[in-house]
């Protein structure tokens, strides 16, 4: 019978949660009353604005179809490639002496790798959806049609 992985006491675990709770639940509450109400409201006006030699559509299609797949590539860089490195080295998941959440029996050899694996190959797919996306945004920013007048008539002040 294979053993277990050590577990987090039951007071870790109400530990862990409570301080992941405290990180997303103001993240959530930004975003949510926050970012998309700005984003929504900058997306009606964007093809006005323009920063210089980059217009606000630009800054807008290759946020979303570029910058955003390969943040989340460099994020999921950040969060498991040092751990999945080590699971390499160690031939062994969960790692020697790592506590876990709930009951995990440890996988060795080929079994222990198919994380590892799969992390190298979502960052070459999202680096790869970036890489599509920037043509896509290339395109995109092609057929938007500029400020109109009455785009401008919302844009400025009333007095």
């Amino acid at each position: 019978m294979r053993e277990y992985a050590p577990l987090y006491s039951r007071k870790e675990r109400v530990r862990i949660a409570l301080l992941l709770l405290a990180i997303m639940a103001p993240l959530l509450l930004i975003a949510h009353f926050w970012l998309i109400p700005a984003i929504s409201a900058y997306t009606e006006l964007t093809n006005c604005d323009s920063f210089g030699d980059v217009d606000g559509v630009h800054l807008l299609l290759y946020g979303v179809f570029v910058y955003l797949p390969l943040s989340f590539a460099i994020i999921l860089l950040l969060l498991l490639g040092r751990r999945c490195m080590r699971v390499i080295r160690a031939g062994q998941d969960p790692l020697p002496g790592e506590k876990v959440l709930r009951p995990t029996k440890y996988r060795y050899g080929k079994a222990a790798m198919i994380v590892p694996a799969l992390v190298p190959f979502l960052v070459v797919v999202t680096v790869g959806f970036s890489i599509w996306g920037s043509f896509q945004a290339e395109k995109l920013t092609r057929i938007v049609a500029p400020c109109s007048e009455p785009q401008l008539i919302k844009l400025k002040p009333s007095s």
